[in-house]
């Protein structure tokens, strides 16, 4: 037993230290919520958005190519969109399981398919093992 409440006093935080502790753990859910983010961006473009970006036209048929082009063009402003209007890692997934459930989407996947590249619903389940074991 404490002869004084001194001794209880040490075991609760003034106000003011709650307050700090408070500031650091937002301050740390922020940058581990920033590094998720970053993970999952990342896991995006190498998996899906750099490869068709990045597909020559050279290995595809004149009609092909165009629609490669068309494609390109889409991928690289969808990118910019995820980049831009996606800023935390539960936006990126939000934004992310929306692009795979789109009906405007089905025309571009089979497009994509029908050349050889990767589409959203095709890594999906990868993508979403990422957010398990990221707690997003």
């Amino acid at each position: 037993m404490l002869k004084t409440d001194s001794g209880l006093r040490q075991l609760f935080l003034h106000p003011i230290e709650i307050i700090k502790v408070e500031i650091i753990v937002a301050v740390l859910r922020f940058c581990f919520m920033s590094k998720a983010r970053e993970q999952l961006m990342s896991f995006i473009n190498k998996k899906a958005f750099d490869p068709i970006i990045n597909a020559s036209a050279d290995k595809y048929d004149e009609k092909d190519r165009g629609t490669l082009e068309d494609i390109q063009r889409k991928t690289e402003n969808e990118k910019k969109q995820f980049e831009k209007e996606f800023t935390t890692a539960e936006k990126v997934k939000d934004g992310f399981l929306s692009d795979v459930r789109s009906k405007s989407a089905v025309r571009l996947n089979h497009a994509l398919e029908h050349l050889k590249l990767p589409t959203l619903p095709s890594i999906k389940d990868e993508f979403m093992e990422l957010c398990k074991k990221l707690d997003v």
